[in-house]
């Protein structure tokens, strides 16, 4: 008699990502199986706002894969499959609400059923976010693995799976005038928009994460919600109320081309990003840097797609806007909302100086060059959520970047009330 599990999973917001597998599967033990059907849908979402409003879309075209792991009590991976909903040759599994599998291959036994997914996203050109590198076997020279259904079975959920950043370039500008930055600094792409889910059986104090996969029985193993394990950080640019004498503007005859020499260096990245159920925010590195240069840096109108329709990002006298993917950072345990010390991300924005710009020392500018300003972002980056991080310009910025992050004191920060990632919390610097 064949035996199912029957799944439904909801995604909560806007998604994209790719990814490959390879054909090393190990092998599969020869035990009792049993069927697993798998639903996915999308849920309703929180339109909720606070300074800026557009919040980015939902669709099934934004997502490339979705990758089960069902894990015993000691952590081992028992099962994997990798499913590509709406892709080519997936149009057979589409059901009313999403899309919908079968297999018969699922050992019978007692497990934790988690779901990751875009986490093999490593190329291409994401509509949102980056690339990331997964990794089995988590050691200081542990190479790049491409996650497949096969290689890993038999890995410990919570010790040997890991995405990390990818490795990425610092803008040459930087390079070519301050040669020692990428020698005690590493840079890192943005990372990939990732989603988690998993199963839970029924409600309140009888809810369970525990799935048990009977031969001769068909099983419903509850709902697997999938929620954005990563963050969204919305940085906007305020130049027009700089100090008395100083002018950040790109009209200014003494002002800044935020055309050219322009990036977005964010300090301190959190490690990696473990995938088991309960997962824990992991340290940050100080000199590990997620590096965006290049052109169309800045973005001065509003989206044009991929934000759905009424909201907006330019307001008051923000005039440049980047929506940035981050992974999670840690929490103060004494101060809910703020990052604790040493996962506070430090953010640096450059733009290149015009002849006759007046830097923050004093000092007046006698050819072009790239000129930077930074500052410390308090609160916490948090899971499902976008954090607006206002940056408002107020000294002519320096001609060198920090090589390390600065403390700062005295920062007035402005910090809107965490809702879900449907709507966006506001951090004011002022630099």
């Amino acid at each position: 008699m064949k035996k199912k599990v029957i799944l439904l999973w909801s995604l909560f917001a806007a998604m994209t990502f790719s990814a490959c597998t390879e054909n090393n599967d190990a092998p599969i033990n020869e035990e009792a199986k049993s069927n697993l059907v798998v639903k996915f849908n999308f849920s309703e979402t929180d339109t909720r706002a606070t300074a800026s409003t557009a919040i980015p879309t939902t669709s099934w075209s934004n997502i490339d894969q979705v990758q089960l792991f069902l894990y015993d009590a000691a952590g081992v991976v028992k099962y994997s499959k990798i499913v590509k909903p709406n892709k080519s040759g997936d149009a057979g599994n589409s059901v009313t609400g999403g899309y919908q599998y079968t297999y018969a291959d699922v050992p019978v036994g007692t497990y934790t059923l988690v779901a990751v997914a875009n986490a093999n996203r490593t190329t291409g050109t994401p509509t949102v976010g980056g690339f990331v590198n997964t990794y089995i076997d988590d050691a200081p020279t542990a190479p790049v693995a491409v996650w497949s259904d096969g290689n890993v079975r038999a890995k410990n959920i919570t010790t040997d799976l890991f995405m990390k950043h990818q490795a990425g370039t610092f803008p040459d500008f930087l390079t070519s005038a301050v040669p020692g930055f990428s020698t005690s600094n590493k840079a890192y792409k943005e990372p990939a928009e990732i989603f988690m889910g998993t199963a839970v059986k029924g409600t309140g104090a009888t809810s369970t994460k525990v799935v048990t996969i009977t031969e001769g029985v068909s099983t419903d193993a509850g709902t697997i919600s999938l929620k954005r394990e990563v963050s969204m950080m919305r940085v906007r640019l305020n130049v027009s109320e700089s100090a008395a004498g100083v002018d950040n503007t790109t009209a200014g005859t003494n002002g800044i081309d935020w055309t050219k020499d322009a990036s977005i260096m964010i300090y301190r990245l959190p490690a990696k990003v473990n995938i088991h159920d309960a997962r824990t925010i992991q340290a940050s590195v100080e000199t590990d840097i997620l590096s965006i240069s290049g052109t169309n840096v800045f973005k001065t109108a509003e989206p044009a797609s991929g934000y759905g329709t009424g909201g907006v990002i330019l307001t008051d006298n923000f005039s440049m806007w980047r929506d940035i993917i981050v992974f999670p950072n840690a929490e103060d345990a004494a101060k809910p909302g703020k990052a604790a010390i040493g996962s506070q991300y430090f953010i640096v924005v450059s733009g290149q100086g015009k002849v006759g710009h007046q830097l923050a020392d004093g000092e007046v500018m006698t050819a072009a060059a790239p000129i930077y300003w930074s500052g410390i972002i308090l609160d916490t980056f948090e899971s499902n959520v976008i954090r607006e991080v206002n940056l408002t310009l107020k000294t002519g910025g320096v001609a060198d970047p920090p090589a390390e992050p600065i403390e700062y004191g005295g920062l007035d920060v402005v910090v809107g009330t965490p809702i879900a990632w449907d709507s966006i919390v506001s951090t004011g610097i002022d630099m």
